[in-house]
């Protein structure tokens, strides 16, 4: 006897659909793409009144960096009892402070409340300079060494032009006068070596940035020299010749006395042979 199948296992069975693409249904389709999330609102994150504050902030910032800046630039002359103070101002808005110190020194007739660097140095430099040329007036020997430096010194605080050509030439001068002494220090002792060093500084001097008419003593100083060298470059190969002879010479005569000594040995040996055959 035949049951009929359940109704719920009918339901619950899918029925296959045909996988060769001739059925009614056709191939199976892909799935549809999600669609993208629609954007939202940009909102700032920060209100008004904030990005006005932080705008104030920068602007304050900015005046503080212009106002530093511009007070760096700021020099002043203070005169006291015994020195000249140069100072300038800080990177701050306000405030300086002392950069240099002149013993001695005098400010300018006209002074002025704020000076420029170009200004506030001009003092710096002209004491400078005048130090080096209170040493070259002394009347004893002059101190090459302590004037250079002085001219050195005064070279830091050159803010132009001629002001740095001026200690450059003079520092020029200062090495050509000192190769010229030790030149002359170096010729006085009058041997091979010493006057080959001092024809070494001249030439070092020969080659510094000097007139013409500066020089051509130094060229004929060299030639000099020169001649004196040769000189005595000849004397020590005469010197050297002659004590080579005078060896050779004591040398020949010492062998020349060795052979008297061995004829006279023979002569003597001969004279004993003969003396006992006659016996």
């Amino acid at each position: 006897e035949k049951t009929e199948p359940d109704a719920k296992s009918d339901k619950s069975t899918p029925k296959k659909t045909s996988d060769n693409g001739g059925g009614k249904g056709g191939p199976p389709q892909p799935p549809e793409p999600p669609k993208p999330p629609e954007a939202g609102k940009k909102e700032f994150p920060v209100g008004p009144k904030l990005m006005v504050l932080i705008a104030a902030g920068v602007l304050v910032f900015l005046l503080i960096i212009g106002a530093s800046f511009s007070n760096i630039g700021k020099y002043y002359l203070k005169q006291t009892d015994s020195a000249l103070e140069i100072w300038q101002g800080k990177f701050s808005p306000r405030g300086k402070q002392r950069i240099l110190t002149l013993p001695g020194g005098k400010a300018p007739e006209t002074q002025k409340k704020i000076y420029s660097k170009k200004e506030a140095l001009i003092p710096a430099f002209n004491y400078y300079m005048d130090k080096a040329d209170s040493l070259t007036e002394a009347e004893d020997s002059l101190d090459f060494q302590a004037i250079k430096e002085y001219l050195i010194e005064a070279r830091q605080y050159a803010v132009t032009s001629e002001q740095k050509q001026r200690v450059n030439q003079r520092l020029e001068r200062m090495d050509f006068l000192m190769l010229l002494y030790k030149a002359d220090i170096a010729a006085e002792k009058n041997t091979i070596e010493s006057l080959e060093s001092a024809i070494g500084f001249l030439g070092q001097a020969a080659e510094l940035n000097i007139d013409e008419q500066s020089l051509q003593p130094v060229k004929n100083r060299i030639a000099e020299i020169s001649k004196d060298k040769e000189a005595l470059e000849k004397a020590a190969r005469a010197a050297a010749e002659e004590k080579k002879a005078a060896k050779e010479a004591k040398k020949a005569e010492t062998e020349n006395e060795k052979g008297q000594t061995a004829q006279e040995d023979a002569d003597t040996k001969k004279a004993d042979t003969e003396k006992q055959t006659d016996d």
